[in-house]
């Protein structure tokens, strides 16, 4: 029945007491300055430098010691490429299902409607947008605040102010791509197999390290996969470069080679297609998965309402 050494079972019992500890990221103390050319924007800190498009308003690139490390702006992210759960793609019957409530409210197809740009001090850039969704004109206004601190560790402040009118959200967060090669995996939260907030009850607190590519779950039908809750931070790394990702409150991530829209374009999973960076979801909440596929739809302290959500991450 089981091999030596076969685990039958495991208890994690919390604590009655906890302290917010964030990793130690060793990020020399350097001063902070912002460097404006034309239609860019530096902001610099050390060997860090982000560099903004001000016409677009948005994020180009992030390099340490002059290597590229994020390589497309940050966007804000409602949507998921839907679970079976969630409704099938190609079948009847789905009119009711979060599925098609989100593509009738156009999450799936954000856009921004305009955007500005404003450098608000020496050491901090800030952007405001606003999106649309499908023919829906705003549903959404994006906040992001870049700034570095006297340790010299980015903080992003991102605040999503959410239509109140938009159905019950897959996701609240954003996503961004790495550039080629951060495949390795390290992060402390729940593990080590994928998670959401209605299935932590089969996973435990620990450290945990694995690779991109090990994250992906084959299900028959491409869909979202991979997710990790509760988390406290988690790094990528190329072997030569590192980035890493700490909260103010437990978040939720996902790393991958398929972009959502990907795995919700195919039907099968030879019809995939991986592309060598990385695509990074980090998400306050997303939704729980339920059983709807065949039975009740995720209940409501699993759902993520719409409103205003406000997290503060930060990166090194």
């Amino acid at each position: 029945m089981a091999h030596k050494g076969h685990e039958l079972g495991w208890e994690q019992i919390e604590c009655p007491w906890s302290q917010r500890v964030y990793p130690e990221f060793n990020t020399p103390s350097t001063t902070s300055t912002i460097i404006e050319k034309s239609d860019l924007v530096e902001l610099k800190c050390g060997d860090t430098s982000l560099v903004f498009n001000r016409v677009k308003a948005e994020l180009l690139s992030l390099t340490k010691s002059g290597q590229l490390c994020i390589s497309s702006a940050i966007e804000p992210n409602l949507w998921r490429a839907s679970t079976d759960n969630d409704g099938i793609r190609g079948w009847t019957g789905q009119d009711h299902k979060p599925m098609s409530q989100w593509q009738r409210a156009g999450l799936d197809k954000l856009e921004v409607n305009e955007a500005k740009l404003e450098v608000m001090d020496s050491h901090s850039v800030q952007i405001v947008s606003s999106w649309s969704a499908g023919s829906n004109p705003e549903v959404l206004r994006f906040t992001q605040r870049y700034s570095f601190d006297n340790k010299g560790e980015l903080n992003l402040t991102v605040t999503l102010d959410c239509a109140p009118e938009l159905p019950s959200l897959a996701r609240v967060g954003i996503k961004f791509n790495t550039t080629d090669g951060f495949n390795n995996l390290t992060w402390f939260g729940l593990g080590p197999i994928e998670n959401y907030r209605d299935r932590d009850a089969g996973v435990y607190v620990g450290q945990f390290s694995s690779s991109v590519s090990e994250q992906f779950v084959p299900y028959i039908l491409p869909q979202e996969n991979g997710s990790k809750s509760d988390t406290r931070w988690f790094s990528l790394d190329n072997t030569m470069q590192s980035i890493a990702f700490a909260c103010d409150k437990p978040f939720e991530f996902s790393v991958s080679h398929f972009t959502s829209q990907e795995l919700f374009s195919k039907r099968h999973l030879y019809e995939l297609e991986p592309s060598s960076e990385t695509h990074v979801n980090i998400d306050l909440y997303q939704r729980g998965v339920g059983t709807g596929s065949c039975g009740p739809q995720t209940r409501p302290e699993y759902e993520v309402p719409g409103g205003t959500h406000t997290f503060n991450l930060k990166m090194s």
